[in-house]
C-alpha cells in the first residue's frame, strides 16, 4: 500500500500528484479547498470517533464559492468508466461557512458514475443556505450509479434524506449518526 503525508497546505495539490492507490496522510488542521478526485486515492486524517464524540482534527473548511456546486467532487474520467476507488477517513467537513458566503444550494460531497466510495469515521456539518431559497440543509451526499458505503459517521442537523442514491448501484449506511437519529441496527 502506498502512502504519502500531505505536509503541504494544499490537499488538491497532494491528490493530483500521487499515484493510482495512494494512502494521503492528512495532518491535523483547517483547509480552506474545494476538491476534485477522479483517481483511486484515500483521504486519510488523524484517528477520530466522531460517533463517540471524538471530532476529527483534519478539517476540510472551504469559504470559496463551489462553481461545481460541489465541496468534494468525485468523478470518474477513465476510458470505459473502468472503477475507481476513493476513500475517504477521519475528516471533518464544515461547509457552514461557504453556505453562509453564497445564497444557494450545495452537495458537500458528489460521488458520480463508475466510483467505489467509502466514508468512515468522518463529521459533516450542517450548512444553512440562506437567500431567496429560504434556510434549508442540501443533501450532503449524492451517490449517482456508484457503489457507496457510510461507516461510523455523524450528520450534524441532517436527516436521513441527506445521503442521496440515484441509480442501479448501492448505498450502505452503518452505525452512523443524523440529527438524534441512530441507524445502527
Amino acid at each position: 500500500e502506498k502512502q504519502k503525508t500531505a505536509y503541504e497546505k494544499k490537499l488538491q495539490k497532494a491528490i493530483d500528484t500521487v499515484a493510482e492507490g495512494t494512502v494521503i496522510n492528512i495532518a491535523a488542521g483547517a483547509y480552506d479547498e474545494l476538491l476534485t478526485i477522479t483517481k483511486s486515492v484515500t483521504l486519510k486524517g488523524p484517528h477520530a470517533d466522531p460517533v463517540l464524540g471524538d471530532e476529527p482534527t483534519a478539517i476540510l473548511r472551504p469559504t470559496l464559492k463551489p462553481t461545481t456546486g460541489f465541496l468534494i467532487d468525485i468523478k470518474n474520467e477513465g476510458a470505459h468508466y473502468t472503477p475507481i476507488a476513493v476513500t475517504i477517513e477521519n475528516i471533518l467537513l464544515d461547509g457552514e461557512q461557504a453556505a453562509k458566503k453564497y445564497p444557494y444550494p450545495y452537495i458537500q460531497i458528489n460521488v458520480d458514475e463508475g466510483v467505489d466510495f467509502y466514508l468512515s469515521h468522518s463529521y459533516l456539518a450542517y450548512a444553512k443556505h440562506p437567500g431567496n431559497l429560504g434556510n434549508q440543509t442540501g443533501w450532503s451526499i449524492v451517490v449517482n450509479n456508484a457503489n457507496a458505503d457510510i461507516d461510523s459517521c455523524v450528520f450534524k442537523k441532517f436527516s436521513k434524506s441527506a445521503v442521496n442514491s440515484f441509480g442501479y448501484k448501492t448505498t450502505h449506511i452503518r452505525f452512523s449518526y443524523f440529527e438524534g437519529e441512530d441507524l445502527s441496527s
